[in-house]
């Protein structure tokens, strides 16, 4: 495939079999596609500034963790406690990774976002008909700071939702002013 399109197309025909080449992947297709049509795209990423907010929760669970093991004196909880810490390390680290891939990039009528859900790492891509709603929510800080977070509610079930912080807020409004 040679464009976006014809990669576009492979991949369909490969999922409904009627391809002769079974081997293309969605990650392969997407890549190709967003790589030949770079000038429609808008893509935003979390202001970097706001990591803090990312590893603030499981930083502060360490700590207190770490400070209630040194008032306690069974030795078989201090262990629990010791596999609590080396858990919420891992955590902590799987926040940072995420934060650093969160992305919301926004192609004519193709999106894809890329954040943070629970304990999951998400990564997905639809079509701007999919889209039900879409909210901006701002705190006292992040008024502040010139962030927001953007929640995307897709198809007509509102548990079905893609969630990206920390995004410049002026972006935001921007990439929605442009939408049609």
């Amino acid at each position: 495939a040679t464009t976006g399109m014809d990669a576009l197309t492979h991949a369909v025909e490969a999922y409904i079999g009627g391809s002769a080449v079974k081997s293309t992947k969605a990650d392969e297709v997407r890549s190709l596609f967003f790589a030949t049509s770079k000038s429609s795209q808008s893509v935003l990423y979390p202001k970097r500034t706001a990591i803090g907010s990312y590893v603030l929760l499981p930083f502060v669970f360490i700590c207190g963790v770490t400070l209630s093991s040194l008032f306690i004196q069974n030795p078989i909880v201090i262990i629990l406690l010791y596999v609590v810490i080396i858990i919420t390390v891992i955590w902590y680290f799987f926040r940072i990774f995420a934060f650093l891939r969160s992305f919301l990039c926004v192609r004519g009528n193709l999106w894809e976002i890329s954040y943070l859900s629970r304990l999951n790492f998400v990564r997905t891509t639809f079509f701007a008909e999919s889209i039900t709603q879409i909210t901006i929510t701002q705190n006292v800080i992040s008024r502040m700071d010139g962030r927001c977070n953007l929640t995307i509610y897709l198809s007509h079930n509102k548990k079905l939702k893609a969630k990206i912080k920390h995004l410049n807020f002026r972006e935001v409004q921007n990439l929605l002013s442009n939408l049609p």
